[in-house]
């Protein structure tokens, strides 16, 4: 093909309507760039046209890491304006005009404010409203927020300025139009912006023309934070959110007090130093949610509403399924927004939360969680993983949960046989992946992907059980000092729970030797398990297997006993695992008679 066919077969596959949305982006992203690179430099219109394609095919791509698609789609809009600025016709002026607005938008979402403004500004001198009304709203949204958020200057004109701004805007984003949740965004952020400008003149504390300096303080910290990880500094970021909250009202500063507690509350929930700073978390967002409102807010009480379900999750305190039941409850109440809104990384945060929320009220659940639900959770998750993020971390974490998921839907009574296999089979893919993805990480990472493989072998071989189970055992007892430091405590308790229940089943040494070896591993995962957790019940039940073999039938029957009173609980009663553990305890008691 030509260049010139290059680029249209760039722009036509990028907005198919079917096929692989990722593989149709990543076509378009590799025909534009073989385009340009046989573009003489001479034909300028083109070149600037095929850059600001490029730009927004990397801005759409779902491969690779999201913040270099989005370096990378700067620098072609940016060589898309060098092209294009000083070229006499309307065309460029337009394309000039949108790739403008593009820069405005993601030097506003990087901070770079003053950039964004002056992007903003010249992209509105090339664009005309009449012909291109939605990328002309969108500059004027951006010149809005950029005054706005703006920190030189005079703070009153500032405000003017962006409220002038939404004004334009709302011109183009009519509540009646063919996307209201544009007018709606406008509407929240005029909102915020007239209630600014009303403080600055009124009377009392609350006449402040800059943001209180504690306030300051800790969003450096915490942007500092999430730059380096330097723990230190979500320290001062608590210290000084904390300080800002004794200066502001709830009533009088709702836009600065919700932000201050709602961070403060993001604070809490990274540090999870111990079970008080989840609790510390879930206040925040709550407290928060009372000026953060659905009709007032809504973006800001989706993005809330997401943090709070992930809080509960991480929740140690109180009732575990109560708490699985509110993350799932305010994950759904976040996607009633966000499914709306073209907030991509919140989305993606939204959705994989949801549905790790799903698969941890399954697990709770015991084998009377609903498949149903589950169902959902796996749909969640496997769209996030057609969605991948590009950061390494949370990429590993979304297969962890996705083998979960199917491991969860082995643990469900009313699956039949062949449906276990099949999500044995979907555990061990993902679990590959995932170790893959280690590849170049941590050792203590390579070791619990190599060793949680190992278990699903195990668990899924069929065919030569025996063998599989000698392999499993002799990679986690190879691995058992580096998984002692495993960044992930489910992991850790699966990996275990597995090698007890693989050294009772073994049919090689010394059946003493493999008694003891599995009462140890079942004592490594009880160390790491909840209390008042189904898999505390069935470690319970593990280890009074163990001592019954042991022969020690005192501490099989305490064993036992504590087995039962984890399956007590009506809503995660297990009839059939408890009646096995109650006929367990009936056959271990000797001949003294009835307790």
């Amino acid at each position: 093909m030509s260049p010139e066919e290059l680029v249209e077969y760039g722009v036509a596959i990028a907005t198919r309507p079917f096929g692989d949305r990722s593989a149709n982006i990543e076509e378009s992203v590799a025909a534009l760039t073989q385009a340009l690179d046989r573009l003489p430099a001479a034909h300028r219109y083109l070149r600037g046209y095929a850059e600001y394609q490029l730009g927004m095919s990397l801005q759409e791509r779902l491969a690779g890491s999201a913040r270099d698609n989005l370096a990378a789609a700067f620098a072609a809009y940016e060589r898309c304006v060098a092209a294009l600025d000083g070229l006499d016709s309307m065309e460029a002026s337009d394309v000039l005009g949108m790739a403008l607005g593009n820069l405005s938008s993601l030097s506003m979402a990087g901070g770079e404010v003053e950039s964004g403004i002056a992007y903003a500004e010249r992209s509105l001198r090339h664009l005309d409203k009449e012909f291109h009304p939605r990328a002309w709203g969108v500059s004027q949204q951006n010149l809005g927020a950029g005054y706005q958020a703006r920190e030189t200057g005079d703070r009153a004109a500032n405000l003017r300025r962006a409220v002038a701004a939404y004004d334009a805007a709302l011109t183009v984003r009519p509540a009646d139009g063919p996307e209201p949740v544009l007018h709606q965004r406008t509407m929240m952020a005029r909102r915020h912006a007239t209630t600014a400008l009303a403080r600055l003149g009124g009377p009392g504390p609350a006449a402040r023309r800059e943001l209180p300096a504690e306030l300051v303080r800790a969003e450096r910290a915490a942007h500092a934070y999430q730059q380096t990880g330097d723990p230190a500094l979500l320290d001062t970021a608590i210290e000084a959110y904390s300080a800002a909250l004794s200066e502001l009202d709830e009533s009088e500063d709702p836009d600065w007090w919700g932000s201050a507690t709602n961070n403060l509350a993001s604070c809490y929930a990274r540090r999870r130093s111990g079970p008080d700073d989840v609790e510390r978390a879930i206040a925040g967002y709550t407290a928060a949610l009372r000026v953060r409102t659905r009709t007032a807010d809504p973006l800001r009480w989706a993005t809330t509403q997401a943090s709070l379900a992930l809080a509960y999750l991480n929740r140690k305190m109180g009732d575990e399924l109560d708490n699985a039941r509110a993350a799932v409850a305010a994950g759904e109440n976040a996607l009633v927004i966000l499914n709306q809104v073209n907030t991509r990384q919140e989305w993606l945060g939204a959705v994989h939360n949801l549905g790790l929320a799903y698969v941890v009220l399954s697990e709770r659940a015991g084998g009377r969680g609903d498949l149903a639900d589950l169902s959902r959770g796996i749909s969640l998750l496997e769209t996030s993983a057609a969605n991948l993020s590009g950061d390494p971390v949370q990429d590993r974490q979304l297969h962890f949960h996705l083998a979960r998921a199917y491991q969860a839907v082995e643990d469900l009574a009313e699956v039949d046989r062949l449906t276990r296999i099949e999500a044995r089979g979907r555990a061990l893919r993902h679990l590959e992946i995932l170790r893959e993805l280690s590849r170049d990480e941590p050792a203590q990472w390579r070791t619990m992907s190599d060793t949680l493989v190992a278990l699903a072998q195990a668990q899924a071989s069929e065919r030569d059980p025996v063998r599989a189970t000698e392999e499993f055992i002799a990679v986690t007892e190879a691995s058992l000092e580096s998984l002692a430091s495993a960044p992930n405590a489910e992991a850790f308790l699966r990996i275990n729970t597995g090698l007890g229940a693989a050294y009772m089943r073994r049919l090689t040494g010394d059946p003493g030797d493999n008694v003891r070896a599995a009462i140890i591993a079942y004592e490594r995962a009880l160390s790491v398990a909840e209390p008042g957790s189904v898999r505390l019940a069935e470690i319970h039940r593990g280890l009074g297997d163990a001592y019954r073999a042991a022969a020690d039938t005192e501490t099989a029957r305490s064993h036992y006993r504590a087995a039962l009173a984890g399956y007590a609980d009506s809503d995660r009663h297990d009839s059939r695992a408890a009646a096995d553990v109650f006929a367990q305890l009936y056959a271990s008691r000797t001949r003294r008679g009835p307790e």
